[in-house]
């Protein structure tokens, strides 16, 4: 043992070494340190350099500062802690106490604190003193139950932020716990708490004991670290003689000494007890001179214990101070080591929110918030850079200039020792009797002039002399340099040689700015400027995040810019005057953000980058420009409004100050005419410079709501609504495309001589001789009517097909069309050749008068395209054998509807394939989403054609992964829907086709507008229609009540004229209907006997000629046979050779297809015959129904394999193949596990010359 007094309150470190009987020395214990008495503040710092300001700043006692105290109890002294609250709420006299019986009880030593039990239930709660919080606050302790019988013990820890008491603990429990059965005395467990959430907040911490009927609950060794404060500092470890507070082990051992009646009280001792104090506070001391006396007239304040700063103001820039800081215990203070300091003088804060307005009488006021710097003299205002009001004193301003113009102002501040702060953001105000500018009038309207200016003072767009580039319209992109482009703009910040770009913004106008793109290669930065070439918007960007098109982070961008309409410099530099290559891309936005970057802010980014890239952040010099507020309204006071003059003549009255812009109407075309605009003012007007421009004369409105009726005696009347042109001169009324009237007004009556159907259509004429488009077609019954549209079908041998419209029926024209009108994409074929065709077909009986179409600009521009029309086969395919129409070159116009008037109708029996070629182009033919009701997809109706110089190759686009439809529409008569037999699976493409497609997504569907109008047309008739008559060569032979017949009294092969009649129920007939020739003549039955050889690689081809047609009749002219290998034309056989050779076909599986064909010539359906020239492979089908030989299951009983149809497979089914195909399938809903040979198919041993001999082939099952 060892013992000493010591001089001085500090923290001391001890430790012991051995000497032997011949004065050896050990080596040293472990070091202990200990703090020894009231110890001061361990450190004290002082700030100099700040302006009539000094920053004190401290740590605890024992070098603890805020944030980094702690507190610790291991309840190892005589007496309980001092600093620990305790609550006996159950109020049964007993409450927490240092526990000590006859061994030891403590976590890894003898003590440990304990409340020893009540039988009606704990409540005693042990409180810690007023702790302070920090980010990093936690608590942490050990408990156990003493009395294995008795060891359910329970507790909850909690925290208050209002006080110690019991009461004031509120919050839900952040710790709860209970003991099992049967563990203690030494089954000590650790708990700890995170306290974070308590940051900067003073706090206690409570433990409080909840047992029922237990013996006692032990907690020891509690730590609390990260605090920022707490009474006297940070409080070693109590040391001291044990105490004797409770000697019994275990609840029998406690209840029978109160049973035999004994009587516990703590012995005498003598104990080393720890007598440091709490720290009550700190007080700080100042003087003039070193070595501070700690006296009453030094005192400059005194604060808690979890104040570790001061700030010392005002005090006298130049002038060195000096401090102490005591630690103020209960009986004395404890002075920390001594700091010194000396302010020094800054300049003001710039004045803020400087705002000004002219008048008319060249007066200008200023007014800016009040500067509160506390040494603040007196202001400055200066006009375009020069002084113009010295010592102003108050935050207001007011002169009168010399001259009208629009002048910039800014102000500084200047403090009591003469320095001047850096210039408010400045203001541009208009003053005096100023005109408007940049008038602009807009010609080439039908008698309108535009008229636009700016109001008086305002920039429009002007070359600016400082911009290396001109921004002339947006999208705007540039690739380009700063390197050797000079430093001509003070950048904010760091900053070097830079490019400038002017750019005029219009009134709302949104601008994205950025040089995000690949061509920019350094670290760039963007500013915005005003015209005047020095000052700033404010409108500042360094890094703008991660630029995916470079990767790099370091690109600028200014999103969602909001200006005053004017003209501004975007200037490119680059970080710490960094020099490479940019990409600048400028666009329009829809979202104005506030982008304005403080000059504090854009410093401290900086300097905080600059420590980031490890370069040098002391004595670092940054400029930055004066800044103009944008957004100041600067009010000319009494401005009036405007005034228009036309060649010097006013044309208008005196229009807002807000109005700038005049449309001057109705004037005469052709005429140019001169504009000036004058400001009023009060006492006076100024007149802007002079602007001409000349209207030109347009077509008409077209006439719209065209309705009409035919009447008894022939009696037409027309009505639709008035156009409203201020030039209409009158209305042109056609009848079957010929004029025949001009009136002046919106109806019309006649009376034609002729019973007929009649088309109306109506033109607007104006006083420029100009025709408006026609307006929609009526179609009118006039009298007793002819049938409309007789056609004819001889392709049959026995009988001519004839069909007609009944008068007034065709009339209405019909929309053929499957897009929904939304372009969502473009297709086309990669490597497009001079022969891509791509449409649409629709299986209906139809006379098309019209087409329309919508190309993308995708791969284009297509200038020139064609139009291709063509009859569907029998499966509903487009057939190139019946190509109906072929367009001359047509122009285009990409991303817009176009039109084809057709030179005739055409007639389209056997439905109809409407579709476009691009030569060598990429056909990029619009396409919608294919979704949605009436416009979902339907299979067989949207078809390309890579090549249709080889044939009959098509590909439906939707099994070829593109269920959508294109943008290709047909107009004219429906005459009926037909029935076709298609089969997707015949033309569901192939890998090779499908990567042929090119299909682009666009990033915004594009709703079409200018959609061609559907010339629809009314009809009306005051008559019924009784039958009608049907003539051939003249002569009736037959009278009919539908508008159909079957004439089957014709020889085959002789040419026969058709007309028909309509006969009314007065009797009366019309004049006959246009007329038809026709012929009778069946298509020829297709071949049969059809066989193909292979022999090597040449396929010889065998078959027999049909002898009747295809309605079994028989075939008299009869020409030959078309042969086609994959679809492929190859040759014409004449009747009778019954032969072909094929020579050189290559290896691989091929389809030859028969066609029989007559004079017409008409074709027969195909006969097909498939072949294998080269190596074939093995083939098995279940055409019988069974599996074949040799084939076996691995589980037949449990999951079988069947053979049957695709309805019978009803949930395992996928595929091409027809219902009617027979197919091998199995319905396993077992869960798929991968291939393992469950539930398998197996065919017999095949030699496929592998080293392992002859193989099965297994067909397993996968997914459920």
């Amino acid at each position: 043992t060892f013992d000493e007094n010591l001089p001085l309150s500090s923290v001391y470190t001890y430790q012991v070494t051995a000497v032997d009987v011949e004065a050896m020395e050990s080596e040293p214990s472990n070091a202990l340190i200990l703090p020894v008495g009231n110890l001061p503040p361990s450190t004290l710092s002082a700030q100099s350099g700040l302006d009539g300001t000094i920053e004190l700043h401290w740590t605890g006692p024992y070098g603890s500062s805020a944030g980094n105290e702690s507190y610790a109890q291991d309840f190892e002294g005589l007496d309980w802690p001092t600093e620990l609250a305790t609550y006996d709420q159950d109020g049964d006299g007993i409450t927490w106490a240092i526990y000590y019986p006859s061994q030891d009880v403590g976590h890894n030593s003898p003590q440990a604190a304990g409340v020893i039990y009540n039988s009606s239930g704990n409540d005693d709660w042990l409180v810690t003193p007023a702790l302070g919080a920090s980010g990093s606050s936690s608590i942490g302790f050990w408990a156990s139950p003493q009395d294995p019988a008795y060891s359910e013990e329970s507790f909850n820890v909690l925290v208050s932020t209002t006080g110690g008491s019991p009461s004031d603990f509120t919050d839900a429990a952040v710790l709860s716990h209970e003991f099992p059965a049967g563990v203690g005395p030494d089954a000590y467990e650790e708990f700890n708490v995170d306290l974070s959430a308590y940051a900067g907040e003073t706090i206690w911490v409570a433990i409080q004991c909840t047992s029922l009927d237990m013996f006692v609950l032990k907690v020891d060794d509690i730590a609390i670290d990260g605090l920022t404060s707490v009474p006297g500092g940070t409080l070693a470890l109590r040391t001291g003689l044990r105490t004797a507070s409770l000697p019994y082990a275990t609840r029998g051992d406690y209840e029978r000494a109160l049973i035999n009646g004994f009587v516990y009280s703590a012995g005498s001792r003598n104990a080393m007890v720890d007598t440091r104090e709490f720290v009550g506070g700190y007080s700080i001391y100042r003087s003039l001179t070193a070595s501070v006396p700690v006296a009453a007239e030094n005192l400059l304040a005194s604060v808690d214990t979890l104040t570790f700063n001061y700030t010392d103001f005002p005090v006298l820039n130049g002038t060195t101070y000096y401090y102490v800081v005591t630690a103020d215990y209960q009986t004395e203070q404890s002075v920390s080591p001594e700091a010194s300091a000396t302010p020094m003088n800054h300049p003001p804060m710039m004045p803020m929110a400087l705002m000004g307005a002219g008048d008319e009488f060249l007066n200008v006021t200023l007014d800016w918030d009040d500067n509160m710097d506390y040494d603040l003299g007196f202001y400055r205002v200066y006009r375009e850079d020069v002084l113009v009001g010295d010592n102003v004193i108050g935050s207001d301003f007011a002169e009168t200039v010399d001259s009208s113009g629009v002048y910039a102002y800014y102000v500084t501040a200047v403090d009591t020792q003469g320095m001047e702060s850096g210039p408010s953001d400045a203001v541009r105000i208009p003053v005096g009797t100023l005109p408007p500018t940049h008038l602009t009038a807009e010609g080439g309207m039908d008698g309108q002039v535009a008229l636009t200016w700016h109001e008086p003072g305002m920039s429009g767009p002007e070359p600016v002399a400082c911009a290396d580039e001109v921004i002339m319209g947006l999208p705007f992109n540039y690739t380009g340099t700063n390197a050797g482009m000079g430093d001509d703009f003070t950048v904010s910040g760091s900053q070097g040689e830079d490019m400038a770009f002017s750019i005029y913004i219009f009134e709302g106008e949104i601008i994205n700015v950025t040089t995000c793109g690949a061509g920019t290669d350094y670290d760039t930065k963007l500013e915005i400027f005003n015209v005047d070439c020095a000052t700033s918007t404010g409108f500042y960007n360094d890094d703008g995040g991660q630029c995916t098109a470079n990767g790099s982070f370091l690109t600028s961008s200014l999103n969602g810019v909001s200006l005053p309409e004017g003209t501004y410099l975007i200037v490119v530099d680059g970080f710490g005057g960094q020099t490479g290559n940019f990409e600048l891309t400028v666009s329009e936005a829809t979202v104005a953000r506030d982008l304005i970057v403080s000059r504090d802010e854009i410093r401290s980014m900086e300097l905080t980058k600059m420590a980031t890239l490890g370069m040098a952040t002391e004595n670092v010099e940054m400029t930055f420009p004066p800044r103009i507020n944008p957004t100041t309204n600067n009010s000319l006071r009494s401005f009036e409004g405007f005034v228009v003059y036309r060649d010097g003549v006013a044309v208008s009255d005196t229009l807002p100050t807000d109005q700038l812009s005049y449309v001057d109407g109705y004037i005469p075309n052709g005429v140019e005419y001169c504009y000036t605009v004058s400001a009023v003012y009060t006492t006076a007007s100024a007149t802007s410079e002079e602007a001409c421009a000349t209207p030109v004369n347009h077509a008409p409105t077209t006439p719209s709501g065209l309705v009409g009726e035919a009447g008894a005696d022939h009696l037409v009347t027309l009505d639709w609504d008035d156009v409203m042109d201020y030039d209409l001169a009158s209305y042109h009324v056609y009848r079957n495309d010929a004029l025949i009237a001009t009136v002046t007004t919106s109806s019309y009556t006649e009376s034609p001589a002729v019973s007929n159907t009649y088309s109306y259509y109506v033109k607007a004429f104006d006083t420029g001789n100009l025709e408006s488009e026609r307006s929609s077609i009526l179609t009118l019954v006039v009298g007793e009517a002819p049938p409309l549209n007789l056609r004819a079908n001889g392709d049959y041998d026995t009988y001519i097909e004839l069909n007609w419209n009944a008068p007034g029926s065709g009339g209405v024209e019909t929309e053929f069309r499957y897009d929904d009108g939304v372009v969502t994409g473009q297709l086309g074929f990669n490597g497009p050749g001079p022969n891509v065709v791509m449409g649409s077909s629709w299986p209906i009986n139809a006379t098309l008068n019209r087409v329309t179409w919508y190309l993308t600009s995708e791969g284009g521009p297509h200038t020139t395209i064609y139009i291709y029309i063509m009859g569907l086969d029998a499966f509903g395919v487009p057939d190139v054998d019946q190509i109906l129409f072929t367009s001359d070159a047509i122009t285009n116009t990409d991303d817009s509807w176009n039109e084809l008037e057709l030179p005739e109708p055409i007639d389209a029996p056997n439905g109809f394939f409407v579709g476009v070629n691009t030569p060598s182009q990429f056909t990029a033919l619009a396409m919608d989403d294919g979704v949605g009701e009436p416009y979902v997809h339907v299979p067989g109706t949207q078809w390309g054609n890579a090549d249709i110089s080889a044939g009959n190759s098509w590909l439906d686009i939707g099994p070829a992964g593109f269920p959508q439809n294109f943008f290709m529409r047909a107009f004219g008569m429906d005459n009926s829907a037909l029935t076709v037999n298609y089969r997707v699976g015949d033309h569901r493409a192939t890998k090779e086709q499908y990567l042929e497609l090119q299909y682009s997504e666009l990033a915004q569907p594009v709703e079409t507008i200018n959609q061609p109008t559907v010339h629809t047309s009314n009809s009306t008739t005051t008559r019924e229609i009784a039958s009608f008559n049907i003539y051939r060569d003249g002569d009736l032979v037959g009278n009919v009540t539908e508008d159909m017949e079957f004439d089957d009294a014709v020889a085959e092969n002789i040419d026969y004229l058709y007309t028909v009649t309509a006969v009314y129920d007065n009797s009366v007939e019309s004049i006959p209907s246009n007329e038809v020739i026709a012929r009778a003549n069946m298509a020829p039955g297709m071949p049969t006997g059809f066989m193909a050889t292979v022999m090597g690689h040449n396929v010889a081809l065998e078959w027999t000629d049909p002898s009747v047609n295809a309605d079994d009749s028989d075939c008299n002219d009869l020409v030959g046979i078309k042969v086609y290998r994959d679809g492929t034309f190859l040759a014409d056989v004449p009747e009778l050779e019954w032969s072909f050779m094929d020579l050189g076909v290559n290896d691989g599986p091929h389809v030859y297809t028969l066609k029989a064909y007559d004079e017409v010539p008409n074709l027969s359906d195909p006969a097909a015959a498939n072949v294998w020239v080269g190596p074939a492979p093995t083939v098995f089908t279940f055409d019988n129904g069974v599996f074949p030989d040799g084939w076996t299951q691995t589980n037949p009983a449990e999951v079988p394999w069947f053979v049957g149809t695709a309805d019978d497979a009803t949930s395992a089914f996928w595929g091409p193949a027809d219902n009617g195909t027979l197919i091998a399938y199995i319905n396993d809903d077992a869960p798929g596990s991968g291939f393992d040979g469950n539930n398998a198919l197996v065919t017999m041993p095949f030699d496929l010359s592998l080293s392992s001999g002859p193989v099965n082939l297994v067909f397993d099952t996968y997914f459920d």
